[in-house]
């Protein structure tokens, strides 16, 4: 097979960030500016620039129409939707295709091509280009035209200095990925990953079918919903604005007998956690707490998903590129683009006929109806939950919702052996409650007991829940808050000794504690034991069923399925007497390359979602004759024709054993509905 890199740079009416490379693609505005491309053999790329009328050139063509060539670009899901739909005479199948990014961000490395190449070690001189930015502005966008200069675009014509520096850019873009691509042809993707970068592409391609009409109804009735919100906050606050931040912190500060802290400092912002916070406190008068409250409800008016859903879903009333391939950098599991179908609200309503009848009543516009029916303080709630329910089935097919029930609970009993949990699921299946029972003996009849004879769940599986929830992967008191403990009615000072009593009954996981206090044993000392030793020895080092190498400054965790954890110039180092494991990657709260530390429950919990990310793997090569929509953290969304597959066919592949996991119980879970929801 021959390699040939290339970069297009595009011009379109259409916003790319906001409406994804599918409609961007496909928008009748669209078209190639420019295309820089490299055959591996040729000492240098060649620039093709039909926005100076240059015919199509026939070496790009040849590169196009070459079944033995394979296309390399940064990123390519962008390339193959451009090729699809501007060059439409080249049909370039999936399999020809390679992400040079995905690599990159498989071993763990940013995927921006400028912070990717230095990171990998290349020359920062090679991806320094200055006014980079400035010259995609330029000429791939509209530009506001004035008395002095009417035109709305500049051209070749009218910028020829400029437009020569762009053809440079383009040209050094690919000098630049095919540097990257060289420079990691040691870490390239496995062909197993390749042929699930494939699926992942189908996927993509195939899209989500959205219904427009509730979208829409959905939208008029937040505007409409907002505005209610806004004119009470006025005659609460007598401000013209009282969505402006400034006007709003003045009214708070001067309210009053308002003392915003103990320390008599002024509220500086309206932050969620600010607001939450001020919220928290028991002095405040009626008419501040109205208007945060107020505030919380504008603030979630859920208008931005049904905006992007009505931005970004393509002409034929589907919306693509929903998923990232290795968007959770190194773990492989999928992130959200656009839609962000990994975060969608959880939602209110949880009986499917109150969630068929709002739908209903939103979808007709009934405003008075859905106050009436969820009070009036619920309608930006009862918006959030119908967001799911926008992504429905083509006409002539349903979806089939499946998910791998409790999957990280079972993968991190299973690497932990830990015996009693793993009893659990392979008989009821009833973690919250077991977890509940161990950590505080009470006995579990006595939860069955209590559901059969009240109908409501046993007051302490709500501590189960949230302890399994936040415990796994190290997690203490903070953890327990963060996961909703406090929301759920635990207090504040049940919070450490439900840790304890968590720790307590998974020695296998958390260890046991000695008579100095510190944990011994217990999966994530050992897991972070191995780390530090094959890191401190340069040795191979195993724990739970792991393997650990040190190679070329970057220590490699293999899982049992094959593939591998990167950590990029992994070292030791101290934090006052605590040895710390450091290594380089992408912060996932700030976005940025940096130095971050790692610990036990922090590698376990990559292991864990990463083998979990695998088994769902295995069930999708298992299906190949169904067609996933959607992927959700560990649930797969499929979209089958009417008589065609079942549910049942699917949860037989999401239960059955996997060859390397062998004694993990797995169980599968689902629906089969019209329209997605949160079941």
């Amino acid at each position: 097979m021959r390699l040939a890199h290339l970069d297009y740079e595009t011009f379109s009416e259409a916003d790319l960030l906001k409406v994804g490379h599918y409609r961007y693609a496909e928008d009748p505005s669209t078209e190639i500016l420019l295309c820089a491309y490299q055959r591996d053999e040729w000492p240098a790329p060649r620039i093709w620039s039909p926005a100076e009328g240059e015919p199509l050139p026939d070496d790009l063509a040849d590169i196009l129409g070459d079944t033995e060539t394979i296309l390399v670009a940064w990123n390519a899901p962008f390339e193959r939707a451009i090729t699809r739909n501007c060059l439409p005479e080249f049909d370039v199948p999936i399999e020809r295709w390679r992400c040079a990014m995905v690599d990159a961000m498989a071993i763990g490395f940013p995927g921006k091509l400028e912070v990717a190449g230095p990171a990998v070690g290349l020359d920062q001189a090679l991806f320094k280009q200055e006014g980079g930015r400035r010259l995609i502005t330029r000429f791939c966008k509209l530009r506001k035209p004035t008395k002095k200069n009417p035109d709305t675009r500049w051209t070749p014509r009218t910028a020829p200095e400029q437009w020569a520096q762009f053809k440079a850019y383009c040209v050094q873009d690919v000098v630049a990925e095919t540097a990257i691509w060289n420079k990691l042809k040691t870490w390239r993707l496995p062909p197993v990953e390749q042929k699930l970068w494939e699926i992942d592409q189908a996927i993509n391609d195939r899209g989500i079918q959205v219904d427009m009409d509730l979208v829409r109804a959905a939208h008029a009735m937040g505007l409409k919903h907002r505005e209610r919100l806004v004119e009470k906050a006025k005659a609460l606050t007598g401000l013209d604005n009282p969505n402006s931040v400034k006007q709003l912190v003045e009214w708070l500060n001067t309210q009053p007998d308002f003392d915003p802290d103990q320390e008599n400092e002024e509220v500086a912002d309206l932050r969620k956690k600010t607001v939450e916070g001020i919220l928290g406190r028991g002095d405040l008068t009626e008419t501040v707490r109205e208007m945060l409250e107020l505030r919380q409800q504008i603030a979630k008016s859920s208008l931005k998903k049904y905006e992007t859903l009505i931005r970004a879903t393509c002409f034929d009333g589907r919306i693509r590129g929903t998923m990232q391939f290795y968007g959770a950098n190194r773990t492989g599991r999928w992130a959200g683009r656009l839609l962000q179908v990994q975060n969608l609200p959880q939602g209110m309503i949880e009986d499917l006929p109150s969630l068929s009848i709002a739908r209903h009543l939103v979808r007709v516009g009934d405003y008075e109806a859905i106050a009436f029916m969820f009070g009036e303080d619920q309608v930006s709630n009862v918006l959030a939950t119908l967001i799911r329910t926008c992504l429905i089935a083509a006409p002539g097919h349903r979806l089939i919702v499946a998910d791998l029930s409790a999957i990280e609970a079972r993968v991190i009993a299973w690497f932990a052996k830990c015996e009693w949990r793993l009893q659990v699921f392979r008989t009821h299946g009833k973690i919250y409650e077991a977890s509940a029972s161990t950590a505080f003996k009470i006995p579990f009849e006595e939860f069955i007991r209590y559901k059969k004879e009240t109908g409501k769940h046993h007051p302490a599986r709500k501590k189960g829940k949230v302890m399994e929830l936040a415990l796994g992967y190290q997690g203490a008191a903070n953890a327990l808050i963060t996961m909703g403990a406090l929301e759920m009615g635990v207090t504040v000072p049940e919070l450490e000794p439900m840790v304890a009593a968590w720790r307590a009954a998974n020695t296998e996981i958390a260890g046991e504690l000695t008579e100095e206090g510190w944990p011994e044993g217990g999966l994530w000392r050992d897991v972070e034991q191995a780390a530090k030793r094959c890191i401190r020895s340069g040795r191979r080092q195993e724990a739970a069923g792991c393997v650990f190498r040190f190679a070329g400054g970057m220590l490699v965790i293999t899982l049992p399925s094959g593939r591998h954890l990167h950590y990029v110039r992994a070292h030791l180092t101290k934090d006052g007497k605590r040895e710390q494991i450091a290594y380089w990657g992408v912060d996932q709260k700030t976005k940025r390359w940096g130095l971050l530390y790692t610990y036990g429950g922090k590698l376990v919990e990559n292991i864990v979602q990463a083998l979990s990310r695998d088994i769902l793997r295995e069930i999708l090569f298992r299906l190949p004759g169904y067609h996933p929509i959607m992927l959700v953290h560990d649930e797969a969304v499929f979209e089958e024709p009417e008589g065609q597959g079942s549910l049942d066919e699917v949860l037989v592949a999401f239960a059955t054993d996997v060859d390397y996991t062998p004694g993990l119980p797995l169980k599968g879970a689902g629906f089969e509905n019209p329209y997605y929801f949160k079941d």
